[in-house]
C-alpha cells in the first residue's frame, strides 16, 4: 500500500509500505489472470495533482514526470 506525505520540497513522496510482500521477477505475471493480482495504483493517486515526484528507493531519489504529452519519464 502507498502512503503519500508532504516532503519539506515542492515534492509529494510516495513510499511503499515495508510490510508488504516484495515482488520478485518470478512474481511477474505470465498470463491476463495475474494481472489482477498485481498492485495497481492510478497515476493521479500517485501524482496529486503535481506534474513531478521524487520516488526514494534503495537509498537513491529518482524523479518520475509527466511530460506535456501527458507520458511518463523516470529518471535518477
Amino acid at each position: 500500500m502507498f502512503v503519500g506525505r508532504q516532503s519539506q520540497t515542492k515534492y509529494q513522496i510516495a513510499m511503499i509500505d515495508k510490510n508488504a510482500p516484495e515482488t520478485k521477477l518470478s512474481d511477474q505475471p505470465n498470463d491476463d489472470s495475474d494481472l489482477k493480482k498485481l498492485l495497481r495504483v492510478r497515476t493521479v493517486d500517485l501524482m496529486r495533482g503535481t506534474k513531478e515526484i521524487v520516488i526514494e528507493h534503495d537509498g537513491k531519489d529518482y524523479r518520475l514526470r509527466v511530460t506535456s504529452l501527458g507520458k511518463l519519464i523516470l529518471t535518477r
